[in-house]
């Protein structure tokens, strides 16, 4: 939805799905709504499972393994105040993606949908 005079918003604008994936997670915290995340509605193409689950897989696939410190980046990334277009590592933004990582392992286990993901993998992302 980011008009075409800022394309590195549109590019670069990631924690967005982090805030989702967060959102998503509070829902279900306080409503165990099981229905939402087991069952496709009104024409949905995912179940709220599902949903949580590729942002998940959004995020484990979105990082780059940095060899020199034996962890995970993030890189070229917009932080949440738009005034920095290409950042790498944005302690927002990367906290964000690991808490949309283990939202996605918490509700696979809650669904029993683990969609075939070694997540103990994609956990190792978070380090």
């Amino acid at each position: 939805m980011t008009p075409d005079i800022c394309i590195e918003c549109r590019e670069n604008q990631l924690h967005i799905t982090s805030d989702i994936a967060y959102a998503a997670r509070q829902y279900v915290s306080a409503t165990w709504d099981m229905d939402w995340l087991l069952t496709k509605r009104n024409g949905a193409k995912y179940t709220g499972g599902e949903f949580v689950h590729e942002m998940a897989h959004f995020w484990a696939t979105r990082t780059t393994y940095n060899s020199t410190s034996g962890r995970y980046d993030i890189n070229g990334v917009m932080r949440p105040d738009e005034h920095q277009t290409e950042v790498n590592n944005s302690i927002y933004t990367n906290l964000g993606a690991s808490y949309a990582i283990y939202s996605g392992e918490w509700t696979s286990c809650i669904t029993e949908t683990y969609h075939g993901v070694d997540w103990e993998a994609w956990l190792k992302v978070v380090g």
